[in-house]
């Protein structure tokens, strides 16, 4: 289909007067501003779903804004009762979500998930724009956080508030985000000792020039449906969709702040922590997905001026060992969470107290791919117990028990193929397949468990009647 046939849809779920008038004040004029919208929306056609409560949607419908998006785009006012919005807002986003995902498939569009309290650089839009054209098929991306009291006192310092329509250089908005950063903000530093407990990413400062943004949680920016298959959480349906997505990682190609009340979300910053891998890995363990497997990889600049390159670089690589650390114990999280689910709750006791124990966390095996072996409960009744290994002065060996039941190199048992195998330890393991039974080290495998198919770091869970020794 030509470029000339494909349309552009963004959407909108917003409630209260705060929201109502952040989306009429700040999201909509940014968003209108000429490099964003308008030229979008030159060459090709627009729709845009909002969604909101019946007294939300009289303050909407009266705003000289709202009337400049209407000259735009096809606007569809979808109104709902306010008990959606009191109840289970999560499954109500979910499922305005999924019917403008519905329609944008049906119209051959791509989609925006419209934020409204946040801010866009001028031209953000048109860079995803680009992107699509380009033949990309989904988008990732992050912004940040600032306080909503000091952003709107920058904004009426440069005037541009109480106006249709906001413009504001990508490198001008980093700027006003870095001196109006939400307070609690900071918290997501490296070397802070507040991390919050939702530790959605990590911030590595570079003094005067910007910030690097890592993270193994996010959801898409936006999608091109009818080209990307998606889960329920609209993340990336297949590992092949995975090409698809495209990572936008300087500001100065895509900028966007969010706007917090500084008492908001105070629950996150209530306990004294130091960053740590664990907390930024359990928030990850929620998202994980065959996105998390690249996201971790992908270093986003949000900076204000020109860059210094060895002092970016530097902070990059400080950064990479960081995020390998944080991604090796997603994986083990994964396992463990897997495991539990499955019933399999003796190894999964195991698993947990090695994480930290003999800090699994980060020695969890780096080879790829991955086959896991877990013993059945039955297993843990015999002679030898392996919990006894979890005290002090036994970690070499249960490490070694651990590494056992890990293969390397291969992870699919099921392929009727025998031979030898190798396990995290090194040495070589026997893989015997007769008569649709498998057996591993003289265990037989009773069950696949659980599998991550990403190509990059493909991992299956199999259930074992007995302990590898």
């Amino acid at each position: 289909m030509s470029q000339q046939n494909i349309g552009v849809r963004l959407a909108t779920v917003l409630w209260g007067n705060w929201y109502v008038e952040r989306f009429l004040n700040v999201a909509l004029p940014s968003l209108l501003s000429e490099g964003n919208l308008p030229t979008v929306t030159k060459s090709r056609r627009g729709h845009y779903d909002l969604t909101t409560r019946a007294t939300d949607a009289a303050v909407i419908e009266r705003s000289p804004v709202y009337a400049k998006l209407k000259s735009l785009v096809k606007v569809r006012l979808k109104i709902l009762p306010d008990i959606a919005f009191t109840q289970n807002v999560h499954e109500t986003h979910r499922t305005i979500w999924h019917a403008s995902v519905k329609a944008a498939s049906r119209h051959e569009e791509w989609l925006v998930f419209v934020q409204p309290d946040g801010c866009w650089a001028e031209g953000a839009l048109r860079t995803i724009a680009d992107r699509f054209a380009a033949g990309k098929t989904a988008i990732c991306a992050f912004f940040l956080r600032v306080d909503d009291e000091a952003f709107m006192a920058a904004l009426r310092k440069h005037g541009y508030t109480g106006i249709s329509t906001i413009t504001i250089p990508a490198r001008a908005l980093i700027d006003i985000a870095i001196r109006t950063c939400a307070p609690l903000s900071c918290a997501y530093f490296r070397n802070s000792s507040h991390v919050p407990t939702h530790t959605e990413y990590v911030l590595f400062p570079i003094a005067r020039e910007g910030f690097i943004l890592r993270s193994v949680a996010t959801h898409l920016w936006a999608i091109f449906p009818s080209r990307f298959r998606t889960t329920a959480n609209l993340g990336a349906g297949t590992p092949e969709d995975l090409e698809g997505i495209e990572y936008l990682t300087d500001s100065d190609e895509f900028a966007h702040v969010s706007l917090t009340p500084l008492s908001q979300q105070l629950g996150w910053y209530s306990q004294r922590q130091a960053c740590a891998i664990g907390s930024e890995a359990a928030l990850g363990v929620c998202f994980f997905s065959d996105l998390v497997n690249h996201l971790w990889r992908q270093t986003f600049r949000m900076h204000r001026s020109e860059t210094t390159p060895s002092r970016w670089l530097s902070v990059e690589r400080q950064a990479d060992v960081h995020m390998a650390l944080v991604y090796l114990n997603v994986r083990a999280r994964w396992v463990h969470r897997q495991l539990k689910l499955a019933g399999l709750q003796s190894a999964a006791k195991l698993l947990a107290g090695a994480l930290h124990v003999v800090r699994w966390k980060r020695n969890w095996p780096r080879m790829q791919p991955l086959c896991v072996l877990a013993p059945s409960n039955s297993a843990f009744d015999g002679p030898l117990d392996p919990y006894m290994l979890l005290a002090t002065g036994r970690e070499a060996e249960l490490d070694r028990l651990l590494r056992s039941h890990v293969l390397v190199g291969s992870d699919d048992l099921f392929t009727g193929a025998s031979g030898a195998v190798r396990s995290a330890t090194g040495q070589a393991v026997d893989l015997h397949s007769k008569g649709g039974t498998v057996t591993v080290g003289g265990r037989r495998v009773l069950r696949e468990i659980a599998r991550n198919n990403d190509p990059g770091s493909s991992i299956r869970i199999y259930e074992i009647d007995g302990l590898l020794q």
